[in-house]
């Protein structure tokens, strides 16, 4: 028994020693270490907290500060007009010279440009085993000069310009280039070295053409001018392709997105495809990304741009004040940056609002018209300001532009009133009036090139791309030769202009190779007339042609078929 106490009290000195181990290990410990009430609680719970309790980094800009003052607009009596300064000086050339359209067709597609689309076909055919593939410069213009008859002269099939029937028979066609010259040249056709290409560049393909036409397009309309639009361009493709694009509610939905800086009145100056998320400059939108590259390095100093509201951040107003470039344009309604506008949905028609940042040189006009309307500006290199404006709807514009107080002045429109039954006078700021008359320019660029679109088609990707820049250019082509004859009081439509290229082109002496053997006798009459057995009378003409039936030389024809025939003696 006192062996058993004995060792009961042994164990209270080592659990005694124990306690003493243990409250000196908590004392050693960090506050990290302690025990506390968070673990009762659960695995998600936990990361929830801990992840809110870390401090975050502030990544975001300073905010910008605007110092909004609103703005009553006074009546303005003079009306806003776009009047460009100065011509072209290629517009007085063409007079001078008498310059056909001929000519600004292969202004527009030079030799050089035709030799290196001779060269990397042949090169193409060589590539695909086809060694005894040739191609001249002369073949490479007829065969451009059948793309472009098949924008207002279309058949089914391309194959049907060389049938003998009539009612598909392109005789010119026939006459300039052979079948299947054609088709060789459009099988091989290529604009750029395969063995070198870029793949960091995903138009490679036509690279060269594109940058030939936007150099061109500029250096044919200097001085470029005062007025500016930039939009966006839609050419149809419905194949496979990483840069295809499907845009709901548009005309063309499915196809290749090109952006185009034009001129107000619709003249290209340059223009890109749109490739992916790889366009966007690093920490911009890609609307501010797009403008900065079409604008910047091109358009002279206190030119107007005028965008729609995909293009239109406050930021990208700033940095074209910057360049000293004025620009108006309508903005979304969560891009003004929390500025202080009036909502105007609910006000009568022609409604207007205006604020104005001095400091930013920017203004936000804010008008109902069919919708809610906001404006933005950047009048001068100091100066911001805001205008809403109602007429039937609520539109937002933005702007920078202060000349001659435009954006304190507002004037007119018309409008049909139900209520009245009539044509009624709406009040309109100055601004939506000049956003008007210049943002339409990529709209009827777009618009005239399709009109005469290229139907010929191809199973190449690209091939798209290159109908784009070729209908493009001949677009280009008769806006300058337009306005050359307009000086003289003339006018020549689109359709006869592109008539007069391919004319020129394809009525040229063909050399022997573009046109194939001719058969021993043409019979262009349907079997079911010609052996009808009704109403064939045979009539002896002054020349001979060959028999349709045994192919022998006759005088003898048929009336009514027109064909040759060797009466049996």
């Amino acid at each position: 028994m006192l062996a058993y106490l004995d060792s009961l009290e042994s164990d209270d000195e080592g659990h005694n020693q124990f306690q003493e181990a243990e409250s000196l290990e908590f004392k050693n410990t960090t506050n990290d270490e302690s025990w506390d009430d968070s673990d009762n609680e659960c695995l998600a719970t936990k990361q929830k907290r801990l992840k809110l309790s870390k401090p975050r980094k502030n990544t975001n800009k300073k905010a910008r500060s605007f110092k909004w003052e609103e703005i009553n607009l006074n009546i303005r009596e003079e009306k806003v007009e776009l009047i460009e300064e100065e011509k072209p000086t290629i517009i007085s050339e063409i007079v001078n010279r008498n310059l056909a359209p001929i000519d600004l067709f292969k202004m527009f597609f030079s030799h050089d440009l035709i030799d290196t689309i001779c060269i990397e076909t042949k090169r193409y055919a060589n590539q695909k085993g086809y060694h005894n593939f040739s191609v001249s410069s002369d073949d490479i213009y007829k065969y451009l000069a059948t793309v472009l008859l098949s924008g207002y002269s279309p058949v089914p099939s391309r194959r049907c310009y060389w049938e003998t029937r009539h009612d598909t028979n392109k005789a010119l066609v026939t006459n300039a280039l052979s079948r299947n010259k054609f088709e060789s040249i459009h099988r091989f056709f290529h604009l750029n070295d395969n063995s070198q290409i870029d793949r960091s560049d995903k138009i490679y393909k036509v690279r060269p053409i594109v940058n030939h036409i936007n150099k061109v397009s500029q250096e044919c309309i200097r001085p470029l001018g005062k007025y500016f639009s930039i939009d966006e361009a839609m050419e149809p493709y419905y194949g496979r392709h990483s840069m295809k694009q499907f845009i709901r509610g548009k005309p063309i939905r499915f196809g290749f997105k090109c952006w185009c800086l034009c001129t107000s009145d619709g003249y290209l100056i340059k223009f890109d495809v749109y490739t992916g998320a790889g366009d966007k400059i690093e920490g911009k939108s890609l609307g501010s990304s797009v403008t900065e590259k079409m604008c910047l390095n091109i358009l002279p100093q206190y030119s107007f741009v005028f965008l729609d509201n995909y293009f239109t951040p406050i930021p990208l107003v700033k940095t074209l004040s910057e360049n000293k470039l004025f620009c108006i344009g309508t903005i979304r309604s969560d891009r003004t940056e929390k500025a202080s506008l009036k909502d105007l949905k609910k006000e009568h028609r022609g409604t207007h609002y205006t604020i104005h940042d001095s400091a930013s040189s920017t203004t936000l006009t804010r008008w109902h018209d069919n919708s809610q309307v906001t404006v933005i500006s950047n009048d001068s290199a100091s100066s911001t300001t805001l205008t809403r404006w109602h007429d039937t709807s609520q539109v937002t514009v933005i702007s920078n532009v202060q000349e001659q107080g435009l954006y304190k002045t507002k004037g007119t429109c018309r409008r049909w009133s139900k209520k009245q039954k009539a044509t009624v006078q709406v009040d309109q700021p100055s601004l939506i009036n000049m956003y008007n008359k210049g943002m339409g320019g990529v709209d009827r660029f777009d618009q005239m090139r399709g009109l005469y679109r290229s139907r010929i088609r191809s199973k190449k990707w690209y091939w798209p791309l290159f109908r784009f820049c070729l209908d493009g250019a001949v677009t280009n082509m008769w806006y300058l030769y337009r306005r050359a004859l307009k000086t003289q009081n003339e006018y020549i439509s689109l359709l006869e202009f592109r008539r007069r290229i391919v004319l020129a082109i394809l009525s040229s002496p063909p050399s022997n190779s573009n046109t194939g053997p001719k058969p021993k006798f043409l019979t262009n009459v349907l079997t079911e007339i010609r052996f009808d057995g009704k109403e064939h009378w045979i009539d002896k003409q002054e020349t001979q042609r060959r028999c349709g039936n045994c192919g022998k030389c006759t005088k003898f024809s048929c009336l009514k078929c027109n064909v040759g025939l060797l009466p049996e003696m």
